[in-house]
């Protein structure tokens, strides 16, 4: 399951943010490009400290922890 989510963050960044953009869909197209790993390293690769760059994968990291964090509860629950 992790697999096939990165693989699909890497496709919503790299191709449905022209796709998207090209058809007029900006905000939509700007959340691509936030959940894009590529995007969101390409800065640091390049040796710069980007904090936009740093505050996406600061999201990220917030946002699957409370999902981690929301299934182990679930699963504490139920017994």
């Amino acid at each position: 399951g992790a697999f096939a989510a990165l693989i699909g963050m890497l496709l919503a960044g790299a191709v449905a943010n022209e796709s998207l953009r090209a058809r007029g869909w900006g905000v939509v197209a700007s959340l691509a490009q936030v959940l894009s790993p590529v995007k969101n390293f390409e800065p640091f690769g390049k040796g710069m400290l980007d904090t936009y760059a740093i505050a996406c994968s600061v999201l990220l990291i917030a946002v699957f922890l409370l999902l981690a964090i929301r299934q182990l509860d679930a699963q504490r629950l139920r017994g």
